[in-house]
């Protein structure tokens, strides 16, 4: 007879990625241990509620599509309920980084029921099931790198995962490039070629290029160049007319009226 803990327990096929749904305060590493401490030998009463999905596991695909992650997120259900339990939790705002996380526990269930079929090799991930671009990490990996190679490849490569764009827009992970483009919330650096957030340019910037922003003008400049830029050269900065002390614009010095 097989072992059920082998199996996903939504589509029921042999285990592919087990994932944790983190989204659900029941399938919570924290929410379990909230009121646990070292020094009471007696257990609190919130450690006798059952913690969700301890013996069983879900699959990736599964959870993945369970929360509705492949939809916008204006056009999901308002909530869902855990698979195991009552508890809901709200699929309006929910993002797959906060959503799933690698489900480790299976080794530790694999311990304490050492009599059990699971197979550790049915859930070895060869290749992506989204796409096939992923290339596993060598030929002698163990599963333990295999799974976290392909649940960074999932959370933050496959360009088949959607995935919403800061200007609120959702597509494809491999359509950002294209849509990058023409976004209002990125700005094409020139130095590297890349696009980047406009609330990290500033950073960007600084670190990447080790250029600072002018206060004035607000372009940058080599850090080694802005003091002499800002003190000669940038057409926003303030200055004393030398003739009425007037404050105006170095760029309109020319023209001012008090110069002949």
């Amino acid at each position: 007879m097989e072992d059920t803990r082998s199996l996903c327990v939504i589509c029921l096929e042999p285990l592919y990625l087990p994932v944790r749904m983190k989204c659900f305060p029941c399938q919570s590493w924290s929410w379990t241990f909230l009121d646990f401490s070292l020094h009471d030998e007696r257990p609190k009463t919130s450690l006798s509620i059952p913690w969700c999905g301890f013996s069983s596991f879900v699959c990736f695909f599964c959870a993945y599509f369970y929360l509705e992650l492949n939809q916008p997120m204006e056009q999901r259900s308002p909530e869902k309920k855990c698979i195991y339990c009552p508890q809901r939790c709200t699929l309006s705002s929910l993002r797959l980084q906060d959503a799933l996380e690698w489900d480790w526990s299976i080794f530790t269930t694999s311990l304490s029921f050492p009599t059990t079929s699971l197979d550790m090799k049915s859930i070895k991930s060869m290749e992506c099931r989204f796409c096939q671009e992923y290339d596993s990490p060598s030929l002698s990996f163990s599963i333990i790198t295999e799974s976290f190679s392909i649940m960074e490849h999932l959370l933050h490569h496959c360009p088949w995962i959607a995935s919403s764009c800061s200007c609120g827009q959702w597509l494809l992970r491999g359509e950002m490039e294209t849509h990058q483009k023409s976004c209002t919330s990125f700005f094409h650096c020139s130095d590297c070629r890349q696009y980047v957030l406009k609330t990290q340019e500033q950073n960007h910037m600084t670190k990447q290029h080790q250029k600072q922003q002018c206060r004035a003008c607000h372009h940058f400049f080599l850090t080694a160049e802005y003091l002499h830029h800002y003190l000669f050269q940038c057409p926003g900065r303030y200055i004393h007319c030398p003739t009425c002390d007037q404050t105006i614009l170095m760029s309109h010095l020319t023209s001012h009226s008090c110069l002949p």
